[in-house]
């Protein structure tokens, strides 16, 4: 409750205190001063003692003051009524409010709540006037204007804008985020409603409130009205196109175009490929040339076949290597090699191979280097496995009296020693043989004088043997060699083979018996290797892939037709023969690699394999789908670059040989995990992951038995029994095949000569078609002066006490995280699950999954076409006289000798037998009863084509005869590689327009075409097109800043389909790149609409049959953004 004492003080009194209160002019000026109250009631108040006269001026004044007080709160009681302030009595700060300034908070709280308590009586004191409260910034709009229809709401959904707006009948008002509430001085509005007219953006509305909006504006800034005229506009426009079919045509066709030559030739001057090209245009100009003939110009000036000078032309003959007429001269005759032989014949198996007949080989092979290797530590070897074509031929062996030629499959039916003529006449009944197994042993070791393989079994092979039957054979083999452990001192580590689909099942069962037992050695080192396979066999033997067949698997698996999946995109022929050429590379090259005419060359596969690697990241083509595809090169060109590289670069160290290796494994889990056997073809993969495992071992092995030694890993696999094969064909001249017989005699033959160049090791000469380039760090080639990589020429630290399998499997595996950002995660859950290995990629051990799970294997060998070819009087007279002359040597050794020994038990035979009447050696007469049926011509095809001097493999169309060598080849619009296409598709019994890229284009059976006229899609019946299917969504203001499309395009899972070419349309829509993997189109709904309904068009009855087939899926077909599927078309 508050008194008025005089115009300028009132004292309030609250309980027992008393506030005397000074009033000013300004509200805010308010001052409280406390006054203690001495007493409820003015009867109760006792007289006051009043001390006596101060003696100083301090005492006078507090002695004045308290008078004063005790004055006021006397006067104050005498005419307040008891407790009339009991409604005050609370918390002041329950009336703070941050909303309201000082001023505002007495003015609207702290006044009002007192002249409430006070029940609106005014006992004498004058409060502060009120102020008026803020009307806002008040827009006035034109007569007969309505703000509903022309404010810009939209505006505040893509600006953010500082101002509320209300609206009246003909009016808009604003009113400022921070308005405060109340008028400044002789205004109707605050001060930062005030402000809001320098707005730079409420300008532009008012200013368009009344001036109107420019139709190109964005429709944020139309109001309802003007949003109404729009769609009123596009809705006509519309009905205009729909019912103007010849101008909707003409749009299509515009927009469906493909890329000019203008455009084309931009990209090819930007890629910098040919020099002088002012020049070049120069004279092209002269000669009235057209846009895509300057194009066509350009690129062959790029491969170096034309100059604006001068024409030249590379010289396409190479020089041939004399090595066989050096090898020919000097040589000792045939007789006096036989004489003066250093090593006994090896024993070939005349049927089921015996661990006797393995055994005298390998005495035989080992016993004239007994001295180097007892110099020399060498404890491991390795087993290898391979087969080489032989001529059908029966022939006699005059050591064991049995005949040869036959396979270990069928000689069982019949007898195989010749003893009498019905002896030979039965045995042509039975199934002859066109191959034979070999097997030898390789050491491992550092000295070259012990590096070539020695054989220790020759066996006629029908390849019709089951993997357990074959799996006996290889049992054989390895007790033979496995028993002689002591004698010879060496352990075999590992079991080689290539990629031989039947011997790959055998190895599984010798070498996958069980895990690796704790007890073993080898147990302490390997364990921690996550994703590492653990199965051995007897001894902790492995299974090896030769290295070398699995690079030619991949390369063969590369250029054909399917193509590779890497992350959800395939790789096809055709995609790889265009990046090689954006990067500079001939169409001789180019041809050479895709089209080999001997594919068997390693050397050539090599270089593909490089090439994929080799290829930027970066790339100045603009094509989304080009730039996806070469991210997905790339991440093929890592893994290529591991598996290759540890063999070839001498420079690194055995510990940084395992890491690529270790890395290869980690990515190829990944990418096998990721697309499976489209990725690459299970068994294929499987022989990687067995290779790259047995790395792991031997040298865990090595590390045990020869703690100081060294390990090679170019020793690894049958690269040594290839060698072997190699310096056969060059033994035989002209003949490519040998018989059985010949096989064996000339693989004595071959072993003598690996002894003798143990003993002179720079004689040696590795066979040409083996040959691999060293490289660099750098991946850059070594000079030809380097031969056939061997131990010798190694540079890096190759001991295995300085390598820890851990630490190499481990940055093998940072390696590919680091690399590919996308495996990190995939094997972390892979390793989380616990049942994943490289074996195991999805959980299963790969040589468990049925037929059907792991698909076939198309990578073991390239399609060869026959080419035709004269038969050959001359060479079927030599292939007679040869063995004549053979037969005639037998007859020279034995001289009149009636009778023999065999070789293994020493029982006499006689060497002649009555034939048609006549007495005649054994060889003689199995030769003419050959002879009589036919059956002694020989079957090798190989060996005719070196006779008629033409090449082993048939011819190849050039690519440059083909489709779209060069973009520019024909003035037409041309269909090219990766350019985005559209088609209509079969799902679930409709229609859908279906998006893609071309990833191929096939004409016949040629795959390797680049590019097609547009014209010959329809033109042509025998085009097929390969698209990759892009998914459609309806677009976005971030994917679309200009708001004219309606839908774009984006990546799914992988899904290829192969359309017949009339029923593909080219396009050239929009596109947007934000970086590799951000790369899309962009369609307006109308186009596509028209698109379909063109190529529906085109379509009968009948050609709907032929349309492709795809499945539902959550991609397909296309939705809108609710989920809705976009209306089919019904047939």
């Amino acid at each position: 409750m508050t008194s008025t004492l005089s115009r300028e003080h009132s004292i309030e009194i609250v309980g027992s205190s008393v506030k005397a209160v000074e009033i000013a002019d300004d509200p805010a000026d308010v001052v409280l001063v406390d006054v203690p109250a001495t007493a409820d009631d003015p009867a109760d108040t006792a007289p006051v003692d009043v001390p006596a006269e101060p003696t100083n001026l301090v005492g006078s004044l507090k002695l004045l003051a308290r008078s004063l007080c005790d004055d006021i709160h006397r006067r104050a009681l005498e005419v307040l009524k008891p407790d009339p302030l009991a409604c005050f009595d609370v918390d002041p700060a329950g009336y703070d409010n941050k909303m309201f300034s000082p001023e505002e908070l007495w003015e609207e709280v702290l006044n009002g709540a007192m002249k409430n308590g006070l029940d609106g009586n005014n006992l004498g004191r004058t409060f502060p006037p009120k102020r008026a409260k803020c009307e806002g910034y008040i827009i006035t709009l034109p007569a007969n204007s309505s703000p509903y229809a022309l404010y810009p709401v939209g505006l505040h959904l893509s600006h953010t804008l500082p101002w509320t707006f209300e609206f009246q009948i003909n009016q808009i008002i604003f009113r400022a985020w921070s308005c405060k509430k109340f008028t400044a001085a002789g205004s109707h509005a605050c001060s930062n409603c005030i402000a809001l007219a320098e707005h730079g953006m409420l300008k532009g509305i008012v200013t368009r409130l009344v001036d109107g909006v420019n139709e190109n504006a964005g429709y944020a800034f139309h109001g309802t009205l003007g949003l109404l005229e729009i769609l009123r506009r596009k809705d006509k426009q519309i009905s205009h196109l729909r019912t103007k079919a010849l101008t909707q045509a003409r749009i299509i066709l515009t927009r469906s175009a493909a890329l000019d030559g203008f455009k084309r030739f931009m990209v090819a001057i930007a890629s910098a490929k040919a020099g002088n090209v002012e020049r070049l245009v120069r004279v092209a100009l002269k000669q009235n040339r057209s846009i895509r003939a300057i194009l066509e110009l350009y690129h062959r000036a790029a491969e170096g076949i034309y100059h604006p000078k001068s024409f030249s032309e590379e010289d396409d003959m190479r020089g041939l290597i004399a090595g066989i007429a050096s090898r020919a001269l000097g040589l000792p005759a045939l007789t006096t090699l036989r004489n003066r032989a250093i090593m006994p014949p090896l024993i070939p198996s005349h049927s089921t191979p015996a661990v006797s007949e393995v055994t005298k080989n390998i005495d035989a092979c080992f016993e004239s280097i007994g001295e180097i290797l007892a110099s020399r530590k060498v404890v491991h070897q390795v087993l290898m496995f391979d087969e080489i074509a032989t001529e059908k031929r029966i022939r006699w062996d005059d050591h064991t009296n049995n005949f040869l030629g036959v396979c270990r499959e069928h000689g069982k039916r019949t007898a195989l020693e010749f003893s009498t003529v019905d002896d030979m006449k039965e045995l042509f009944n039975c199934l002859e043989t066109g191959e034979a197994t070999v097997a030898a042993l390789g050491l491992l070791g550092e000295d070259t004088r012990i590096y070539a393989g020695r054989p220790i079994l020759i066996s006629g092979d029908c390849k019709r043997e089951t993997g357990a039957e074959h799996a006996k054979v290889i049992q054989t083999v390895f007790d033979a060699a496995d028993g002689l452990k002591e004698k010879t001192g060496l352990r075999i580590v590992s079991i080689a083979s290539d990629g031989e689909t039947r011997r790959g099942a055998s190895l599984v069962q010798m070498t996958f018996k069980k895990q690796l037992e704790e007890t073993s050695p080898i147990y302490e080192i390997l364990k921690d290797l996550t994703f590492m396979d653990f199965h051995t066999g007897n001894d902790d033997v492995t299974a090896d892939k030769d290295w070398k067949h699995v690079d030619k698997r991949i390369r063969n698996y590369a250029i054909r037709a399917r193509g590779i999946v890497i992350r959800d995109f395939r790789i096809t022929p055709a995609i790889i023969i265009n990046h090689l050429k954006s990067e500079g590379h001939s169409a001789v090259h180019i041809n050479s690699l895709f089209q080999p005419d001997d594919s068997q060359d390693v050397k050539l596969a090599f270089d593909l394999l490089k090439d994929i690697w080799t290829l930027p990241m970066l790339s100045t083509h603009s094509n989304p789908s080009f730039l996806a595809a070469r991210h997905a090169l790339c991440t093929l060109g890592k893994l290529l670059y591991h598996i290759i590289f540890p063999y070839l670069c001498t420079e690194l160290s055995l510990s940084e040989q395992l890491e690529h290796l270790s890395a290869a494994a980690h990515l190829a889990l990944v990418l096998y995990y990721d697309n499976g056997k489209d990725f690459m073809p299970t068994l294929l993969y499987q022989d990687l992951a067995i290779m790259i495992k047995n790395v792991f071992f031997c040298v865990a092995k090595a590390k045990i038995d020869d703690p100081n030694g060294k390990f090679f890993v170019i020793l690894l696999g049958t690269d040594r029994l290839e060698e072997l094969f190699g310096i056969l064909r060059t033994m035989v001249g002209n003949d490519s095949n040998l018989d059985i017989y010949q096989l064996a005699s000339r693989l004595t033959g071959t072993t003598q000569v690996s002894n003798i160049l143990a003993k002179y090791p720079q004689w040696d000469r590795a066979p040409r078609r083996l040959k691999l380039p060293a490289i660099t760090r750098s991946s850059e080639t070594l000079p030809d002066t380097v031969d056939h990589i061997k131990p010798a020429s190694w540079k890096g630290d190759v001991y295995v006490k300085n390598v820890t399998l851990l630490t190499a499997w481990r940055r093998g595996r940072h390696l590919v995280e680091k690399d590919c950002s996308f495996a990190a995660p995939i094997l972390e859950a892979l390793e989380q699950k616990g049942s994943h290995h490289i074996l195991a990629p999805r959980g299963k051990l790969l040589f468990r999954l049925t037929p059907e799970e792991a698909g076939e294997d198309d990578s073991l060998d390239l399609e060869e076409i026959s080419r035709p070819h004269r038969p050959s009087a001359i060479s079927d007279e030599l292939d007679d006289n040869r063995v004549e002359i053979e037969d005639s040597f037998v007859e020279q050794d034995h001289g009149d000798t009636v009778l023999s020994q065999t070789a293994d038990s020493g029982r006499k035979f006689d060497r002649h037998i009555e034939f048609e009447g006549m007495r005649m050696l054994k060889s003689r007469a199995l030769s003419l009863y050959s002879k009589r049926l036919g059956k002694d011509g020989p079957s090798s095809t190989d060996r005719l084509k070196r006779v008629q001097e033409v090449e082993r493999y048939a011819g190849s169309t050039p690519l440059s005869s083909a489709y779209g060598t060069t973009p520019s080849s024909v003035s037409q619009p041309l269909l090219v590689i990766q350019d985005p296409v559209a088609t209509v598709v079969r799902c679930q019994d409709h229609l859908f327009l279906c998006i893609g890229e071309v990833n191929g284009i096939k004409i016949n059976s040629d795959s390797a075409i680049t590019a097609v006229p547009q014209a010959d899609l329809y033109e042509l019946e025998k085009i097929t097109v390969s698209i990759q299917v892009l998914g459609l969504r309806p677009s976005t203001s971030d994917d679309d800043i200009s708001l004219q499309n309606d839908w774009r395009s984006y990546r799914i899972k992988e899904l290829t389909l192969h359309v017949p070419g009339k029923y593909i349309q080219a396009m050239d829509p929009e596109f947007v790149s934000r970086g590799i993997g951000q790369m899309f189109y962009l369609f307006q709904g109308t186009f596509l609409v028209g698109l379909a309904a063109m190529i529906l068009g085109q379509l009968t009855s009948n050609n709907i049959k032929e349309l492709a087939r795809i499945p539902h899926t959550d991609n397909f077909p296309y939705r809108e953004h609710t989920g809705t599927i976009l209306q089919p078309y019904c047939y």
